[in-house]
């Protein structure tokens, strides 16, 4: 509901020069409620990580080194102007260092 109550933003730009923050669209809450089994496909990183939490952190991991090396707005300001939204119950508590300048939004954690 927040992505698409940002993409009808009359605050929102097209020309990330004006922006003032970047949300960052991923969803490993999603990622995080298990189908059928405890680690279902798909998995990042190796098939044995821990849980599933883990494998979400894992995911975030190559979240940030898609932006760090795609995008040159995560290095202006070490990812500080960019927003991640973690709601399920573990909130933040297991967000890899590297996302530790960014905004996060959660009611847990």
């Amino acid at each position: 509901m927040l992505h698409e109550s940002l993409l009808q933003s009359q605050h929102r730009t097209f020309d990330p020069e004006e922006a003032d923050f970047f949300y960052v669209p991923q969803y490993s809450t999603c990622f995080i409620y298990p189908v059928k089994n405890w680690a279902d496909f798909p998995w990042f990183g190796p098939p044995d990580t821990a849980n599933r939490v883990g494998h979400a952190a894992l995911m975030l991991l190559e979240v940030h080194r898609y932006l760090s090396t795609q995008f040159p707005y995560w290095n202006r300001r070490q990812g500080r102007d960019h927003i991640f939204l973690f709601t399920h119950d573990e909130g933040a508590c297991w967000a890899p260092r590297v996302l530790t300048n960014a905004i996060w939004l959660t009611h847990w954690g």
